[in-house]
């Protein structure tokens, strides 16, 4: 026969569930892993193709100017009036004389725009500039 268990405590007994608190949080989690990489600070910018181009090498710090499909010019995600590129330019290569320096030009853009900041870096000393261009890819 069978006895009915008298609980020694009276009255109900509450148990947290965290199932539902473990679901939300994994969730969250996968979602932060998926956009944390598309988070990119600066301008978006359209790069043109290229068949050929050169494996970035990682050396210190290089500086990428941008030039946007506006004609607006970035340096490090902070908008750069262009009469004060080449003053700017000086300063950054005062302290480092053979730092790469990676102009990115929208495809959208005439070579002219992006060349007239390619000049003013020249201008300035820059002895390691390069014009950045996305792989294209197949043929």
């Amino acid at each position: 026969m069978r006895r009915a268990r008298r609980s020694s405590h009276k009255g109900l007994k509450a148990e947290l569930n965290v199932t539902p608190l473990v679901d939300v949080v994994l969730v969250l989690l996968i979602i932060f892993m998926v956009v944390t990489p598309f988070m990119k600070k600066g301008p978006r910018v359209d790069l043109p193709s290229a068949r050929t181009s050169d494996s970035v090498k990682q050396n210190p710090a290089p500086v990428i100017l941008t030039v946007t499909a506006e004609k607006a010019l970035m340096l490090g995600g902070q908008e750069l009036p262009r009469d004060q590129l080449e003053a700017v330019m000086q300063r950054v290569l005062q302290g480092s004389p053979t730092v790469e320096i990676y102009v990115q030009g929208d495809k959208s853009l005439r070579f002219k725009d992006v060349k007239s900041v390619l000049d003013a870096c020249h201008k300035a000393g820059a002895k390691r500039l390069s014009l950045a261009t996305r792989e294209l890819k197949g043929g």
